[in-house]
């Protein structure tokens, strides 16, 4: 995070995660067209639609259609992907409860063959998470009156956080990253 490295910073701390997965079966690239994409919003965009035809987990109810997509690694399916298309009208929020009913209903049941459409797409966001805190209660830390001692001798406070995420789906796999960077600069002791 290149945001958060700047003078006069005492101390960077930096989180992060990093997942590569790959399609247990692969879209064909030549089969990836241009097609319209319908935003929740109502309007619609062009994006690369990638297909696949194959036989998957599929589950499909009165709120939604949903796939299970297995990533392979070393010869074996170790992760699912799961992708959900919510119906006209359905909400686009999904409890944790929900997520887990989902989950147990669709990935190593009953497989259906058919053709997935699904839109390639690149997604970044950027977030300073300062202010949220600090609204949250969290003020001692930007302040200097919270004891980072036990990190770093001498009166620091913490300057800035950010968090950073990646994700990228495209006809070979999912690739994505995320990184939270706290920046602390050096406070004068009080006189």
């Amino acid at each position: 995070i290149k945001e958060i490295l700047k003078l006069p910073t005492v101390l960077c701390l930096v989180n992060a995660v990093y997942f590569k997965g790959i399609w247990a079966s692969k879209f064909q690239k030549n089969l990836t067209s241009t097609m319209e994409f319908h935003e929740s919003s109502g309007s619609v965009s062009p994006c690369y639609m990638m297909s696949l035809t194959e036989k998957l987990s599929y589950i499909e109810n009165r709120e939604y259609q949903a796939v299970c997509l297995p990533y392979r690694a070393d010869g074996d399916i170790v992760l699912d992907a799961v992708v959900v298309l919510p119906k006209e009208g359905a909400p686009l929020e999904m409890s944790q409860g929900r997520w887990a009913r989902l989950w147990q209903n669709l990935c190593g049941t009953h497989e259906v063959k058919g053709t997935l459409l699904m839109p390639r797409f690149k997604v970044e966001s950027s977030f300073e998470l300062k202010n949220d805190l600090m609204q949250a209660g969290i003020q001692g830390l930007f302040r200097g009156t919270h004891e980072l001692g036990p990190m770093v001798a001498g009166g620091v406070q913490i300057d800035e956080i950010i968090h950073k995420v990646v994700i990228e789906v495209n006809e070979e796999g999912t690739e994505a990253a995320a990184v939270t960077g706290m920046a602390l600069k050096g406070i004068a002791p009080p006189p």
